[in-house]
Formats: structure tokens, C-alpha cells, sequence
């Protein structure tokens, strides 16, 4: 369990964004740590120079000591000290019997001392950058050769005491390069190579020049290159770690900000409407400050409607439910059977009433339902109206006619049922306010961007006081007709505007120069897109 919850703990560290930008930053800042591991392949192509440049020598040095009359030592130290000083490498002329004719060691600083010369007074190695990035390339190494497998180790002997016994002078006595590579003496930290040429007389080896030199200067070079490597290591550590914590300051702490802001909107502290830090930023933490700051408008919205509809909702069944309340405490009391009748017709009208308020609640709720969860449909507007209208005609009352005026396609963004749902309570209002043989005009129009529904009737009109509040829920205007409220709910015009700005539109009442009422929908065209009817 112990180790579980560890795991757990790791995970969760790990999946934050700001260990995940640091471990980023620090891998790119090791790239170049990763290719101290390769410098085994810079040292080798040095040796490889350097040993060309001892053979190129001792060849050299061959040619000139094979064309001696005699393998005079005096003769060989004149050649020798005609060519100067040789550095750090050192020039033997052994003979077939392992004898050291001549060597440069009698005209030259000897090597190590040669080495000791051409150091500089401050080493790489004094650096303390250095020897902390020799520890981690070590451990690389260690880590590499792991992965690699472990090298052979290469036991470095010392000179020998008897020259035949050297390999490399064997090999070149024998007509062949030979080649060696031995420990340096004491107080150096580096190798000595050995090259033995062949020194040729009447087509047979009769002596071996042996060129040798230290890999000191070579490890210099090396260090030279370790230190500036380690430098930019650490250098690019520290730009890494400063990118990290700007980034943290840039990126992970106003994401925090806003989770905590979010979490308290869910919590309600405070109250909803809030505005988010960070919001008028242009980058995506501004995208998602002003989406959080969106979602929480409309949430505001949302909690605003609910509250309000179940206040409205309440107060309109407060009435009836008194009503039927006081009707039942009164029947038991009452023995004229026409009074009791009178009453019970009051029980039934209230429940009608009851009954017509839940039927269009149960309406409103759904629609937003629907609205909320189902995507839009392309549709046409003219079969939808014409569809309403003809069934509209149908039913009209006192001798009402309906006419249609719609001549071109009108594609909206909606589904069918819902714009025939808006275009139906419309016609039934412009209906119940025509007089007997009154008409009612609906037409369909594209104006621009936009398409254009129309309902006008030649009833007695609203009162621009009353113009907006008629989309409101539960409120009813109907003039000169008895008790409206009983036979209307108020609920038709507030769902059809619900409808209608869920589609991007608009809907009002504006004046008509005929008088009567004048509602007009606006939705947003989509002509430019391909015309097909939607589908419920």
C-alpha cells in the first residue's frame, strides 16, 4: 500500500506542467553532456593524427640515416642534432643487435620534461566547472559502457630493458611498421606511443629508427574541449531553469489562478458573475479565461432563468390552487344543487386552467431541452410556413382567412419542428385578435443576410408599453375578451421567442400602417450554402 501511494505521489508530481517544462528544458540542456560520451572518438582520430605524424617522421628520419656509409653514433647525432629540437618526441636508431645507436634525448629536452614545458601554469583540470563535470562524465560513462558492454582493458607496460624484446622493434627489424602504446613515465597523466620504422640497407631492415611521444599535449586539448562542453552545460542548466520558472510565472500560475476561480463559481462563493484574471491576454490562456468567463455568464443565465420561472411559475399557480382549495371547503357546505353546480363548474375550470399551465411548462422545459442538447438542422422556411398555414386554414374561426406570400426559398438554421412550432403560435394569436372576417398576411422574404417571417392581423393591435412584455412568461394581453387568463397560458410568445433567438434570430412586435398587430422573425440566411430542408 505504502508503495502504491508513493507511485500515486510520483504521478501526480510528475503530471504537472511545470516539472514537465523543467525536465524538458534540462533535457535539451544535457544534449550537449550527452556528447562528452563521443569524445572517445575525437581522442582516437587525435591519436591516429598524431601516430601519422611520428611515422611521417621516423620515415624521414630512415631515409636520411640509411644513406650513412656506416651506422657511425656520431654520425646519426650529427643527423639528429642538424634537425633541431623535436618537441615532446623522442628519436631512437637501434641497431639488429637491440643496441641504441643514437637518441634524441642527448640533444633535446627529454619528454617529460619537454611535457612539463608546454603545459600552461592554469590547467583545465584546476577549473572546479571541470571536476564536477568529470564526475557526471564519468558516471555517462559508466551508464554507457553498461549499455555497451564493458571495454577490454589494455595492460600498459613499461620500456623494456632489452630492445629485440620490444614488439614493435621486432616487427620493424622483421621488414614491418610495428607500433606500441606504453604508460608515460611517473607524474604524467598520459600515454607514450611508439612507432618503428624500418631502416633499410641493400634491401634488408639493418636498424629501426623508434620515434616515441607523449600524449600529453593531446590530453590538454581534450580537457580544453571538456571544459567548454561542461561550461555550456551549465550554462544551458541555468538558462533552462530560468525558462522554467517564466514559464511557470507566465503559464502554470494564471492557470492556477483560474482553476481556482472556477472552483469557486462551482462553489458559489461570492455569487456566479465574475470576471477571470487573465482575460484580456492574446494567448490561449486569455482564450480559455474569456470561454471560463463566457460559460460562466451563461450559467448565470441559466441559474437566472430557473430561479425566476420557478417564481413566476409559483405565483401562477398560487391563484387556481386557492381557488380550487376554497371551492372544496365550500361544496360540503352547500345543499342548493345550482350553487354546488356553479361551484363545481369553478373546480373545473381551474383545473382546465391547471392543466393548460403544466401542458405548457411541460412545452417550455422541453424545448430548452432540446435546444441545449440536439445540433440545428438546414432548413427551408417556405414549406414550414406553408405546411402551418394550410392547417391553420383549416381551423380558422368567424370566417378569418389566412394568405401566404412567400416567392423565394428561405434557408434557415433550425429544425422543423421548432420553426413550425414559432410560425404556429404566431398565426393562432393573429387569429384570436382578427375580428370576424378578418385576414391575416404572413409572408416569407430574404432581405440581405437575413430571412424575414411576418404575421399581421387587423385586430385592435398592442400597446407599445405591452409591445415586449408579451414575450414574457405567464403574461397574457387580451383586450375586450372575458377572463383571458383562464382560456390563454402566456407561455406561446415566450417559447417562440426561446425558439427563435436559440437560431440566431431576433423576434418583435413593430407598428403596421394598417393597424393591427405586426410580429416579425428574423433569422440569419444561409443562401450562400447548399438549400436542404431540415429534418425532424
Amino acid at each position: 500500500m505504502r508503495a502504491r501511494a508513493a507511485w500515486r505521489r510520483v504521478r501526480s508530481a510528475s503530471a504537472r506542467i511545470a516539472i514537465r517544462l523543467l525536465a524538458f528544458n534540462l533535457l535539451l540542456a544535457f544534449l550537449p553532456f550527452a556528447g562528452l560520451l563521443y569524445l572517445d572518438t575525437y581522442e582516437r582520430h587525435l591519436l591516429e593524427a598524431q601516430e601519422r605524424a611520428m611515422v611521417e617522421k621516423g620515415r624521414i628520419f630512415a631515409g636520411a640515416v640509411s644513406s650513412l656509409p656506416a651506422f657511425e653514433p656520431a654520425a646519426i647525432d650529427t643527423i639528429l642534432a642538424a634537425t633541431g629540437d623535436h618537441g615532446d618526441a623522442r628519436l631512437r636508431v637501434i641497431d639488429s643487435d637491440g643496441l641504441v645507436l643514437a637518441d634524441s634525448r642527448r640533444f633535446a629536452v627529454a619528454p617529460q620534461e619537454s611535457a612539463r614545458r608546454y603545459a600552461p601554469a592554469t590547467t583545465p583540470r584546476d577549473f572546479w566547472v571541470y571536476r564536477i563535470g568529470v564526475l557526471l562524465y564519468e558516471a555517462g560513462r559508466v551508464a554507457h559502457s553498461a549499455l555497451r558492454g564493458p571495454r577490454e582493458a589494455t595492460p600498459w607496460a613499461k620500456e623494456p630493458s632489452d630492445w629485440l624484446n620490444a614488439p614493435e622493434v621486432a616487427a620493424a627489424l622483421a621488414g614491418r611498421y610495428g607500433s606500441a602504446t606504453r604508460a608515460s613515465p611517473a607524474g604524467q597523466r598520459s600515454l607514450t606511443l611508439y612507432s618503428a620504422v624500418p631502416v633499410v640497407r641493400e634491401g634488408k631492415p639493418a636498424a629501426v629508427v623508434l620515434v616515441s611521444q607523449t600524449t600529453f599535449r593531446l590530453l590538454q586539448a581534450l580537457y580544453d574541449v571538456r571544459l567548454r562542453v561542461f561550461e555550456v552545460v551549465l550554462l544551458s542548466a541555468v538558462v533552462a531553469g530560468f525558462l522554467s520558472l517564466v514559464v511557470s510565472a507566465t503559464i502554470v500560475r494564471p492557470l492556477r489562478r483560474l482553476r481556482a476561480e472556477a472552483a469557486a463559481v462551482v462553489a458559489r462563493r461570492g455569487g456566479i458573475a465574475r470576471r477571470f484574471h487573465g482575460a484580456g491576454r492574446l494567448d490561449e490562456i486569455g482564450d480559455l479565461a474569456r470561454a471560463l468567463e463566457e460559460l460562466t455568464h451563461r450559467l448565470e443565465d441559466h441559474v437566472g432563468f430557473v430561479e425566476s420561472f420557478a417564481a413566476d411559475l409559483s405565483h401562477e399557480f398560487k391563484n387556481p390552487l386557492a381557488s380550487i382549495r376554497t371551492v372544496a371547503d365550500t361544496l360540503p357546505q352547500l345543499d342548493d344543487e345550482s350553487e354546488r353546480q356553479r361551484f363545481l363548474g369553478m373546480l373545473s375550470r381551474d383545473v382546465r386552467r391547471l392543466e393548460r399551465l403544466l401542458a405548457g411548462v411541460n412545452d417550455l422545459v422541453q424545448i430548452e431541452v432540446q435546444l441545449e442538447r440536439e445540433p440545428s438542422a438546414r432548413t427551408d422556411l417556405v414549406p414550414v410556413v406553408r405546411a402551418v398555414v394550410e392547417a391553420c386554414r383549416v381551423r380558422a374561426p368567424r370566417g378569418v382567412t389566412i394568405e401566404l406570400t412567400a416567392p423565394a426559398p428561405a434557408t434557415v438554421r433550425g429544425r422543423t419542428e421548432h420553426l413550425a412550432q414559432v410560425v404556429e403560435n404566431l398565426v393562432d394569436n393573429a387569429i384570436g385578435f382578427s375580428p370576424d372576417g378578418g385576414t391575416v398576411q404572413v409572408s416569407v422574404e430574404r432581405r440581405g443576410e437575413w430571412c424575414e417571417l411576418g404575421v399581421r392581423d387587423e385586430g385592435p393591435g398592442i400597446p407599445a408599453a405591452h409591445r415586449e412584455r408579451v414575450f414574457e412568461r405567464f403574461f397574457s394581453y387580451r383586450p375586450g375578451q372575458d377572463q383571458p387568463r383562464l382560456r390563454h397560458t402566456g407561455l406561446g410568445l415566450s417559447i417562440a421567442r426561446t425558439i427563435v433567438e436559440a437560431c440566431g434570430g431576433q423576434i418583435e412586435l413593430v407598428d403596421s400602417e394598417k393597424g393591427g398587430t405586426h410580429a416579425r422573425v428574423r433569422l440569419p440566411s444561409l443562401a450562400g450554402e447548399t438549400e436542404v430542408t431540415g429534418q425532424s
